[in-house]
């Protein structure tokens, strides 16, 4: 059984004002401390309220609500580095099950948040009209290339999450951070499934990974807003130490599992995000 609506909003988009009100204030600083030497105070204050308008709207654009699904438990945290920032997710509904996706768009601020809401209008249109995400993403890449800039690209993780008989999880890749599966009593793995970045080359392709999942099993998708270290260690590293802190919380319900891992990460990075970070965990 699917519905959509009627679960528990974010934790990030709801918890934690005060750490995400400072994330802002630092954001805002040094932009502010630029403009005040040649803009007048009235249009500083414009422009503040400007962005937390757009803000307001970003926000509004992410599901209010997580999705039910019988059988598996899903956790949603995201947080942006920025006022406003460029990473979503999305659901949609889809034939015996749900469409899940996690994206990443290049760049920050506001060039990544309008970039951030066609490409999660163009998903929602693709979704509509193909079942399979490799389809999907071509669709959404093709749109993609017509329109962009060759400066910008969007990375992309999306999954089709079959309910009923088998728990049948579908992935497509687009040079996105490779979502994470820990089976019980096996060693976790990567979904090591190809596809370049989407919105630069038009005629890409993009394969797909079924994985079944069974009980106690979980699915993480996250961008690399969630592998990133102080040290700068790289994406091998940032990938291993993710699987190491999913593996110690991992008897978590979902939700827990995503607000601790966001939360780990803003205190691994000084207190404040170096990136724009969300995660979402499924778990039979």
């Amino acid at each position: 059984m699917l519905s959509i609506g009627n679960s528990d909003a974010p934790q990030e988009l709801r918890a934690e004002p005060h750490a995400e009100r400072r994330d802002q204030t630092r954001a805002f600083a040094p932009l502010m401390n630029v403009l005040g030497d040649w803009a007048s105070p009235e249009d500083v204050a414009q422009l503040g309220r400007d962005l937390e308008s757009a803000r307001d709207i970003q926000t509004r654009l992410l599901p209010p609500a997580l999705p039910s699904l019988a059988g598996v438990e899903i956790g949603v945290a995201l947080a942006a580095s920025k006022v406003i920032g460029g990473d979503f997710y999305d659901f949609v509904p889809m034939p015996g099950g749900v469409g899940i996706v996690v994206g990443d768009v290049s760049g920050k601020g506001i060039p990544a948040a309008l970039l951030m809401v066609m490409t999660r209008t163009l998903f929602r249109a693709a979704a509509h009209d193909e079942d399979e995400p490799g389809a999907i993403l071509a669709k959404v890449n093709r749109a993609l290339c017509r329109d962009l800039p060759p400066s910008m690209f969007v990375t992309m993780a999306f999954g089709r999450l079959t309910l009923g008989a088998g728990r049948r999880f579908v992935v497509s890749n687009a040079g996105h951070v490779p979502p994470l599966f820990l089976q019980r009593g096996r060693t976790p793995r990567q979904l090591e499934v190809g596809g370049t970045v989407v919105g630069v080359f038009e005629d890409s392709k993009f394969e797909t990974q079924e994985i079944i999942l069974a009980p106690g099993d979980l699915v993480v998708m996250c961008t690399d807003g969630l592998i990133e270290s102080p040290e700068g260690a790289g994406i091998a590293v940032g990938i291993q130490s993710l699987t190491q802190r999913v593996q110690a919380i991992a008897d978590q319900p979902a939700k827990v599992i995503a607000q601790t891992l966001l939360n780990e990460t803003r205190t691994r990075q000084g207190g404040a995000l170096r990136d724009d970070a969300t995660l979402l965990v499924l778990k039979a």
